[in-house]
């Protein structure tokens, strides 16, 4: 078992502390990370290369099977097609 007790009133700081190191993974990428309340954000500029990208969300996967954290496989896009 992993994560924040769910409904509390720490609940969001526990889990802002818990993930507070997450954009530090995407050092050396021209990747900007957002976070907002349970959501990551990753992005970069049109003129940047999508390897980047790519490589920066392989970085969160490992991150998050690291610290025992699910992630929404539907929401995370890995290719353009």
């Amino acid at each position: 078992m992993s994560g924040v007790p769910q409904g509390s009133v720490l609940g969001p700081t526990l889990f802002l502390l818990f993930i507070n190191d997450v954009c530090d993974i995407f050092g050396g990428l021209s990747v900007t990370c957002k976070l907002h309340a349970d959501d990551i954000k990753l992005y970069t500029s049109y003129s940047n290369t999508y390897s980047d990208l790519v490589t920066a969300t392989q970085r969160l996967i490992r991150w998050a099977d690291t610290w025992q954290l699910t992630l929404a496989a539907d929401k995370i896009v890995q290719s353009v097609d």
